[in-house]
């Protein structure tokens, strides 16, 4: 004997046991021996009982439509995340006052010590300003030729 064979085999013993199981229902017979006619009895019962109408046929309907609303709001993590952020932001620009603050104490103090760093400063600063005049002409020329 085949494999294929015992699946043939097999499908027509249980094939056999749900037409027994629908007879045994239909004819109202008291639980008889075979346990697979039992289970498919169970599955004939209930397939013939009335679908409970326990949902309103809206039900769909609402349950999207909280799906959405909940989406839209910020859960705990987001706002958690949020509050973090600006925490961090706060703390950031705390420190980096701080840190501007003392570096502007420690060029004026080589500023004032160190005469040659007032033409270094200025060299710096035309520099910059030219770098600056440079850029603004260049965007310039290239949005009225652009």
């Amino acid at each position: 004997m085949s494999i294929r064979d015992d699946g043939i085999r097999d499908e027509a013993r249980e094939r056999q046991a749900q037409l027994a199981a629908e007879r045994a229902e239909r004819e109202h017979l008291p639980p008889g021996g075979d346990p697979e006619v039992e289970r498919y009895r169970l599955i004939v019962r209930a397939l013939r009982e009335p679908v409970a109408p326990g949902l309103p046929e809206d039900f769909a309907a609402r349950v999207a439509a909280q799906a959405e609303a909940a989406a839209s709001r910020p859960g705990f993590e987001a706002r958690l995340t949020g509050v973090l952020m600006w925490v961090l932001l706060i703390v950031g620009v705390l420190f980096a006052g701080r840190l501007c603050v003392e570096a502007l104490q420690v060029v004026a103090a080589w500023f004032v010590e160190i005469p040659a760093m007032r033409i270094l400063v200025f060299a710096g600063l035309c520099i910059g300003a030219a770098w600056a005049l440079d850029l603004g002409w260049s965007a310039r020329r290239a949005m009225h030729h652009g």
